[in-house]
């Protein structure tokens, strides 16, 4: 909500037009699981935020859980321009990871069809430096922390490691210094219901 509302002031349509009589809603409607967000004036600007069910799973913590089934070591700035060009146009992606490579993608949404997807295929992807995988595993994360991580850590790293599970959080690891320093980062995934 916060960064939706960081927006807004951007926009050059809301200083040209009179707000002074807008109103804002909010709904939650059953079946979707969106919150919505209306801002009616004399435009009606309407945001969709994705909402998360509460859940009685405890997970364990960070040092306790498994990252290994795959392992892909990764070009930094490739991973960069990957992850902000799906950040384009949608607010989460998909890490898969099959035995011949890792695919990271934009989910298929009810209101596009069309999925982006990079492949980085073992033997034939120059960016994908070093992979393992033990299991095909799929997990999906946020592309807001998920951008500001990558590029942050692209800027001063050749690669990035990647380590995740089917649900779990996933491990980013950059190496520094020729390699004497190490920033280990965990990001939460967004697990949907199926």
């Amino acid at each position: 909500m916060r960064q939706i509302l960081k927006k807004l002031p951007k926009l050059d349509w809301l200083s040209k037009s009179d707000w002074s009589n807008c109103s804002v809603k909010i709904a939650r409607k059953a079946p979707l699981k969106h919150l919505q967000l209306s801002l009616e004036g004399p435009l009606t600007k309407q945001v969709f935020i994705p909402t998360l069910d509460p859940s009685s799973e405890i997970f364990p913590a960070p040092n306790k859980v498994d990252f290994g089934p795959v392992t892909a070591v990764v070009a930094s700035l490739d991973l960069a321009t990957v992850i902000t060009d799906l950040a384009r146009t949608s607010s989460y992606c998909k890490f898969i990871a099959k035995d011949d490579g890792l695919v990271i993608a934009t989910p298929k949404s009810e209101e596009c069809e069309t999925e982006d997807a990079y492949f980085f295929t073992t033997g034939r992807s120059s960016a994908l430096l070093e992979y393992e995988c033990k299991k095909s595993v799929k997990a999906g994360y946020s592309l807001d922390y998920l951008k500001d991580v990558i590029v942050a850590m692209a800027k001063a790293t050749a690669s990035i490691t990647l380590q995740f599970n089917d649900d779990h959080p996933v491990k980013i690891t950059a190496k520094f210094n020729n390699e004497t320093a190490q920033a280990d980062l965990y990001l939460a995934p967004r697990i949907e219901a199926d």
